[in-house]
């Protein structure tokens, strides 16, 4: 063991109590959700996505979601195996979404299963692109632009003359 850290041992060296803590809470078991708010949150999704043109990352669909559905939040889901909108496209959204990866573990590509989704995944495919270009030039360089993510603030950043 490390000073001053948690130590993790097999379950054979544990006491039966810390056996049994570990065993209630891995093996407990998460209800589905309930069909009708299931059905009320793709629904809700699908506006999102086909707002945002067919196609959104997961981080941005966060913050529309919360703008365009305030008094609906994750809660609903409270209880349930729906931990994330992730889970919730993936598990039960599979026929109307494309769930898929992004450079960033944790940032998944939301995408519609028609056309407007495929139009939405090159438009947004073409400005990773040209986030990524602009990085790699001599202005991005100067802006300190990495990753294809602009470093510095927005405008309330700038020097009150350039604001």
């Amino acid at each position: 063991t490390v000073r001053g850290s948690i130590a993790f041992k097999t379950a054979k060296s544990q006491t039966p109590a810390l056996r049994g803590l570990f065993a209630t809470t891995t093996t407990m078991q998460m209800k589905p959700p309930n069909p009708e708010v299931v059905e009320l949150a793709l629904n809700r999704a699908e506006q999102v996505v086909r707002a945002a043109g067919g196609c959104i990352d997961s981080l941005s669909f966060g913050r529309e979601w919360k703008a365009m559905f305030p008094e609906s939040s994750r809660v609903m889901f409270q209880g349930t195996n729906v931990t994330s909108f992730n889970k919730l496209l993936m598990t039960y959204g599979s026929d109307r979404f494309f769930v898929e990866d992004t450079k960033k573990n944790e940032v998944k590509l939301f995408v519609l299963k028609d056309v407007e989704g495929e139009e939405g995944r090159k438009a947004y495919q073409q400005a990773e692109q040209q986030l990524k270009d602009l990085a790699n030039s001599p202005l991005g360089a100067f802006f300190d632009i990495r990753g294809g993510r602009m470093k510095a603030g927005g405008a309330k950043s700038l020097p009150p003359n350039l604001a």
